[in-house]
Parts: C-alpha cells; structure tokens; sequence
C-alpha cells in the first residue's frame, strides 16, 4: 500500500497547478463579471435625446441666418442694390439682384470683408460696362460669370 500511497500522492501534486489554475481563473472571470454588473447596473446613466440638440442648434442657426440676411438687405439698401430675394442656408447667403445676377457669400468668412469686396467688385464692372450673371464669395478669389 505504500507504493499505491506514492503514486496517488504524485498524481495529485501533479494536478495541483492545474487546480489552482483553474481556481484562480474562475475568481477573476467572477471579478470581471462583478465590476462589469457595479458600472453599468449600480451607476445608472441618463439617456439624451439628440433631437433636443438638433434642435437647439437649428434655432441658432436659423436666429444667425436672420441677422446676417438683415445685414445684408441693410446693405443693399445703403448702396442702392435692387435685390429681390436674400435667403441664408447656414452655409452661404445667396443674394438675387432684380436683373437676375447672382451673389453668394460665404457665412464662414468675415461677412464685412465681402461685402466691402462686392462693392468693389461691382463699382470696378459697372466702370467696366460689364454686366455679370454670378459673384460667388466662397472661394479665396472671387469667381465671376458673365
């Protein structure tokens, strides 16, 4: 019997690395699961709407359209443009003048800068005697087309 205590004793120790393996494998699986179920049952997180967002930043674009659009019409008034309609997208104002030409402006440059650059612009082609169907604003030079 000594011999088959021997042999048991040896089967066991070798064993015990796998036992304690598998041990602490499971306590860290348990650990994992325990600070997975405390962040997100214990802390709970409140849901936002993007719509409300969405809809803040509409107001505000369509309250900064309004005011850059009344700057414009009060600088077609001041230099005596004939504009029929303004309209402001939040990306550009397009201004159609009564003869049909077209202006667009960029919203995302300094709006009193090109202003002053469309009066110089049409001073310069009406000393011309040009007549231009587009002025686009967007670009670092203006486009025009005739």
């Amino acid at each position: 019997m000594h011999k088959n205590e021997a042999v048991q004793k040896r089967k066991i120790r070798k064993h015990v690395p796998q036992i304690i393996f598998s041990f602490v494998l499971f306590v860290l699986t348990l650990l994992i699961c325990f600070g997975i179920f405390s962040l997100h049952f214990l802390n709970p997180t409140a849901v936002v709407s993007p719509l409300g967002k969405l809809t803040a930043q509409s107001i505000t674009s369509r309250s900064k359209d309004a005011g850059i659009v009344q700057m414009v019409k009060d600088f077609c008034t001041e230099q005596k443009l004939s504009c029929s309609t303004i309209v402001g997208n939040g990306q550009a104002v397009t201004i159609t003048l009564s003869d049909g030409s077209m202006i667009i402006l960029s919203e995302q440059k300094d709006l009193a800068s090109q202003l002053s650059s469309l009066q110089l612009a049409i001073n310069q082609l009406t000393i011309e005697g040009k007549q231009f169907k587009k002025l686009d604003f967007r670009f670092d030079n203006i486009v025009i087309s005739f």
